[in-house]
């Protein structure tokens, strides 16, 4: 189903799958999912990732309760561009399946996968009963101002997206889906060039991330996105805000991906070369200034 945008095809299947009072678990840090539950008038339940971010099967099945009915998770990860693999990602399916819960799955950044292999929850075992695929055009084929989206579910969620959609969206404009269809046929070359220019950023952004004096991040795998750690005694909004005002560099507070994401920001790669050198330079600058 094309839903615009991908941001209302997550709302819409937290509504199509939750009621006023029932869980929805969410990674911790990971995209902000927990406001569209908030929305929809189900609870955020967060649940905390290894040191990688990956997803540990185990303390996400100790999260679940009678009340649970939703997991929402994205690979490649936003904001720490984490890629899930085979084996967490057919465990999640299994805790799902045996608490008769649904998986919501956002795959957004399916295409900018650096290290690895892009694997689609639904595809696994026992996946297309239980994933909700989430997608977008706008990553892939760098359509953003189009606002395409899409969710393939199984049949007994698709109902329900179906009568979501009729009250509220109705459709999405037909000039919009025969742009992502072109897009779909024709476009995969420049996708490809995308995807070996973020690699080259990443790959230049990342080292540079990790020599500034107390940071720490873990290599994305995918995305366009750098989440580092630091150790100044400053919140993350205020890191941000400081940065912003002082060196006129604009990061996200971690905060805002989740309580584990303070102390970190997101820095986007998706800027040229030269001037992702530029802003690691004013971050140094920044950290250093502070640090004395």
């Amino acid at each position: 189903m094309v839903i615009m945008p991908s941001k209302f095809a997550i709302y819409a299947t937290i509504l199509a799958t939750t009621s006023p009072g029932d869980e929805v678990l969410i990674p911790n840090p990971t995209y902000l999912f927990e406001q569209a539950v908030r929305l929809a008038g189900a609870t955020p339940v967060f649940v905390p990732l290894r040191e990688n971010y990956g997803l540990d099967p185990a303390i996400l099945e100790a999260a679940v309760t009678p009340r649970t009915q939703l997991i929402i998770y994205a690979t490649p990860g936003n904001p720490t561009g984490h890629l899930m693999d085979r084996r967490d990602l057919q465990a999640t399916i299994e805790v799902a399946r045996k608490h008769q819960l649904i998986l919501a799955s956002d795959e957004t950044y399916e295409s900018l996968v650096y290290d690895g292999t892009h694997i689609a929850s639904a595809a696994l075992a026992y996946g297309a009963e239980r994933v909700v695929t989430l997608g977008s055009f706008s990553k892939t084929f760098a359509m953003t101002g189009w606002r395409a989206g899409y969710a393939i579910a199984p049949p007994p969620v698709r109902a329900r997206l179906v009568k979501v959609m009729e009250h509220t969206l109705t459709c999405i404009p037909p000039f919009v889906q025969e742009a992502c269809r072109w897009a779909l046929e024709h476009a995969e070359p420049e996708a490809e060039r995308f995807r070996e220019e973020f690699r080259a950023r990443r790959d230049a952004l990342v080292p540079a991330l990790a020599s500034i004096p107390g940071f720490h991040l873990a290599r994305p795998n995918g995305a366009f996105y750098a989440f580092p750690s630091y150790d100044l005694p400053l919140s993350s909004a205020q890191f941000s805000e400081r940065l912003l005002i002082e060196e006129h560099v604009a990061v996200v507070p971690g905060i805002s991906f989740g309580p584990a994401g303070e102390r970190h920001i997101r820095i986007s790669y998706a800027r040229p070369r030269a001037e992702l050198a530029e802003g690691v330079e004013r971050i140094r600058r920044f950290v250093e200034r502070h640090r004395a």
